[in-house]
């Protein structure tokens, strides 16, 4: 008997744990609230468990609760988090009861309250997560359609803006998910907003909260003028692939020749005998342009893309 009812103790034990939390707040206990919709994302994978909960809390004390509820025109769960205080600027931090393998986790978020504020959509879900977010979303300047490389392994951004481009004053426009703090040389950036001089390599720095991240922004401008020749010279020498990501093959060479590759600022990067290609795997992506002379002392220089 006495062996029975250790086991059914245990059993009731077990029962307890694969419930989710017990998470109450009484919105009358506050005088404001701000709003998130978002989905939740753990160790990188969007949670799809109807059972799974969220808690927003300011120290120990819960602050807000929420069910995810499907929306079949986009077939994701989402959570609309009301998160409630009596004064602005309280730091909110989160938990989520993942039904999954029923374990409660603290998530990587923190957020300032700010009162009727409303963070996060439908279409462009605020992302809860476990993890930590080291690299860009996006990156671009106003006024520009130019599509920046962003390299996560380098922390690393390159840009390429048309010619004549003024690059002393351009405003960048960013996402990088949950950065509480974008510093340039100690002054604070607002996405959109904040101008600033990359006729040289600027550094951003990027605080989570947890960590810190820099950042470097290349940007360099077209210049066809580099070339130095008509379209009819460039015509008799062809390179391929262009983009180009391990070799760059020339067709049409007559012999040997002479190489030079230079970065987009005219700058030499690579040179070397050429036969019938050159070795590009270690450049970074962006513009070059490769200047061939060859065995009849004949320069010819084009543009090319690294990928």
């Amino acid at each position: 008997m006495k062996y029975i009812l250790i086991i059914f103790t245990l059993a009731l034990s077990f029962g307890a744990l694969a419930q989710a939390p017990d998470w109450q707040v009484n919105p009358a206990d506050y005088e404001y609230s701000m709003t998130f919709t978002g989905i939740v994302s753990v160790d990188t994978v969007e949670n799809i468990n109807a059972g799974s909960q969220i808690a927003a809390w300011v120290g120990n004390e819960l602050r807000g609760t929420s069910d995810p509820i499907y929306v079949s025109a986009t077939g994701r769960y989402y959570y609309q988090l009301l998160v409630y205080a009596n004064t602005s600027g309280e730091v909110v931090t989160f938990s989520f009861y993942n039904a999954d393998n029923d374990q409660v986790i603290d998530l990587e978020n923190t957020e300032a309250f700010i009162s009727d504020k409303n963070t996060g959509s439908f279409s462009d879900p605020y992302i809860f997560r476990n993890w930590e977010n080291t690299t860009f979303n996006s990156f671009s300047f106003v006024g520009f359609d130019a599509e920046a490389t962003i390299n996560a392994s380098t922390q690393q951004i390159t840009i390429t803006l048309p010619e004549n481009t003024n690059v002393t004053n351009l405003v960048a426009e960013y996402q990088f998910d949950h950065a509480i703090s974008v510093q340039v040389d100690g002054t604070e950036q607002e996405s959109g907003v904040t101008a600033n001089n990359f006729t040289s390599q600027v550094k951003y720095d990027i605080s989570t909260g947890t960590h810190i991240y820099t950042w470097t922004v290349k940007v360099s401008v077209e210049n066809t003028a580099i070339t130095g020749l008509s379209k009819k010279q460039e015509a008799q020498l062809i390179i391929y692939p262009n983009p180009a990501s391990d070799a760059l093959y020339v067709k049409n060479l007559d012999g040997t020749a002479e190489y030079e590759i230079l970065d987009s600022f005219g700058k030499l990067v690579m040179n070397g005998k050429l036969t019938h290609y050159v070795n590009v795997q270690g450049l970074t992506p962006g513009i070059y342009f490769i200047k061939v002379n060859t065995a009849y002392h004949e320069v010819r220089m084009m543009k090319w893309v690294k990928n």
